[in-house]
């Protein structure tokens, strides 16, 4: 066999990055960023949407550049493209939050759809001309099977290369930090994937049109794998419907998932054995795509009904929104292909695109609608309880109280708005001016508890997350108002852990992995262990009783405590630490006695004398 010389391969990557040039410009971008967000996780907000502008921009360009190529665009007109492109991610990244605190839910679907849209663009964007089946679908069969195969290669160079590197740290004792690896990661998955991927890519499109050859494992996989599997899961679903006809009962919420699956995988199998449909061996296949088309109209109808119940019950989310808008999808599909002679395959993908992209924005679009949903049944219950006068919301008398499941309503809705940064939105219906009223410095937690304070039920207040009191105890929170990379500075400290440590639980991020904080509550203090042996105590006692002391419940904000007030020192004739204490939370049972439940900060420390062995 004749191997493949080292310039061969230098060759082919030169063609690749004279073909993809902003391709592999958005994977270098995506690479170097990744690697500075690993070597500081904490408000990386600029490289944040850098990861992700690059991440979309790989897609984007791909999808320009084989575009240019088919349309045979000349070199001016190939630049206009990918600027324009460029532009738009600009654009974007402009539009992103420029604070970490402001990258909410609706920011993350926005962005997810978008990508997905993207991605779906390249399956057919060199193919929007009548016909072209065949080689849409061996185009999309290059992509599929190339995307598996880097995804192997790079799995296997990842895990070799991370093997050689942890043997050199064991049998050479070689301190590796452990952001070496994560390096490792970023540049196989960011430069050598896509350049992989890319250089597999094919140059003439209208050889794909005569090609005629199927791959055997591929009909293997389908014929014995997936189109079994869907079979099963279609045996289930109508088992289950039975059951429902049966007992007389509405189906379950979780039902709706699972008829996605089983839909979007049979649609899958069915593409990937279209080619052969029409073998004299293979007319099974028209019949049972024909045969699965009818049978996924009673599940989809049954998926209707479960989110529908849903929805009834506790509004529209985003969740809802999308199982409903592919129910959607999935019966226009069905009814397609059943009443359609020709039966298109490019439809799928491109209707789905559309679906995605429309579905990102506009009031037309999944975070708008979710939001006014919500915003509606907290409008409907007010109403029902005769607390909206003039379109504005009326302070709940003392002898009148919100029904509980009435609370739990309003405050899951109240938790969806804060999840979005969109509390505002409840503006129009109160007195009060909810933009002044909601600072910017204010945590969720307390915007949650305000809105629900000016309604005016107690125990409402109490379910947002505030430190509500009962009979027997009050619940506590202390944070401060510095952010953790002020906690950073280790000047006279050779280690520090990043702890979050509770009752259960204690979560660790830091160089000391020899080292392990723990919680004793009922002595108020946290221990500092080396390999399991107590070396230094942090009472918090004293702390604990000041801060509640000076800072009472309705009196100071907890959210905002300096932190000199927060910082904890101890030392011993070996170690000296500090504590930087950026969130404290607890119980104070029955207004005697404190318990902590949870500490989170910053443990600096180090060895003042050498341990004797």
């Amino acid at each position: 066999m004749k191997l493949i010389s080292l310039q061969k391969l230098l060759q082919e990557a030169q063609i690749v990055l004279q073909r993809f040039p902003m391709v592999l410009f958005s994977a270098l971008v995506g690479t170097v960023a990744f690697w500075v967000i690993i070597e500081n996780p904490n408000n990386n907000v600029i490289y944040t949407k850098l990861l992700m502008c690059a991440a979309l921009g790989i897609a984007l360009f791909f999808s320009i550049t084989l575009f240019s190529e088919r349309e045979q665009w000349s070199l001016n007109r190939k630049i206009i493209g990918h600027v324009t492109g460029l532009t738009f991610l600009i654009i974007y990244y402009i539009y992103l939050p420029s604070h970490e605190k402001d990258f909410n839910i609706d920011e993350v679907i926005r962005y997810i759809l978008w990508l997905i849209g993207v991605h779906l663009v390249v399956s057919f964007i060199l193919f929007l001309r009548k016909g072209q089946i065949t080689s849409f679908w061996q185009f999309n069969e290059v992509l599929f099977i190339r995307i598996l195969i880097s995804i192997l290669y790079s799995g296997f160079l990842y895990a070799g290369i991370s093997i050689a590197i942890l043997a050199i740290d064991q049998l050479f004792e070689v301190k590796i930090e452990a952001e070496v690896y994560g390096r490792l990661w970023g540049f196989i998955v960011g430069i050598f994937n896509t350049w992989f991927f890319l250089s597999g890519i094919p140059h003439d499109f209208d050889e794909l049109d005569e090609l005629d050859f199927y791959p055997i494992g591929l009909k293997i996989f389908t014929q014995y794998v997936l189109l079994p599997l869907v079979t099963l899961y279609l045996l289930i679903l109508y088992v289950y419907s039975g059951k429902i006809l049966i007992e007389w009962e509405l189906p379950k919420g979780w039902v709706t998932y699972l008829v996605l699956a089983f839909s979007i995988a049979g649609i899958f199998s069915l593409l990937l054995i279209h080619p052969i449909r029409n073998q004299e061996e293979n007319r099974w296949i028209k019949t049972f795509s024909k045969g699965f088309y009818f049978a996924i109209l009673p599940l989809i109808l049954l998926l209707f009904i479960a989110i529908g119940r849903r929805i009834s019950d506790y509004g529209m989310t985003e969740n809802r929104y999308f199982v409903i808008v592919l129910a959607c999808w999935l019966l226009a599909i069905a009814i397609y292909f059943l009443i359609s002679k020709v039966k298109n395959i490019k439809y799928i993908p491109i209707s789905l695109a559309v679906v995605v992209l429309l579905s990102s924005f506009g009031p037309w679009g999944a975070i708008a609608v979710g939001r006014n949903s919500q915003i509606g049944r907290f409008v409907s219950i007010l109403e029902t309880n005769n607390l909206m006068k003039d379109g504005k919301v009326q302070k709940i008398k003392k002898d009148k109280e919100l029904t509980e499941e009435e609370q739990n309503s309003i405050s899951s809705i109240l938790d969806y708005l804060s999840d979005r940064g969109k509390l505002t939105a409840l503006s129009p219906y109160f007195e009060e001016n909810l933009d002044s009223l909601l600072d910017e410095e204010l945590s969720s937690y307390d915007k949650k508890q305000l809105v629900a304070g000016l309604i005016g039920d107690t125990d409402l207040a109490d379910k947002n997350y505030r430190d509500y009191q009962t009979e027997s105890s009050t619940y506590f929170s202390f944070s401060t108002t510095q952010y953790e990379q002020d906690f950073l500075n280790i000047r006279g400290y050779d280690n520090y852990l990043k702890v979050q440590v509770t009752l259960n639980d204690t979560t660790y991020y830091g160089d000391a992995t020899n080292f392990q904080l723990t919680l004793v509550p009922d002595k108020h203090k946290l221990v500092l262990l080396k390999d399991s042996v107590a070396i230094l105590d942090f009472p918090l006692e004293d702390m604990l009783n000041t801060l509640i002391k000076e800072y009472p419940d309705d009196d100071s904000p907890r959210y905002a405590i300096p932190l000199s007030e927060m910082t904890i020192q101890s030392e011993n004739r070996k170690y000296k630490a500090i504590l930087k204490i950026f969130q404290m939370n607890g119980e104070r049972i029955k207004k005697s006695k404190n318990q902590l439940n949870e500490v989170m900060g910053v443990l600096l420390f180090q060895k003042i004398k050498e341990e004797k062995e």
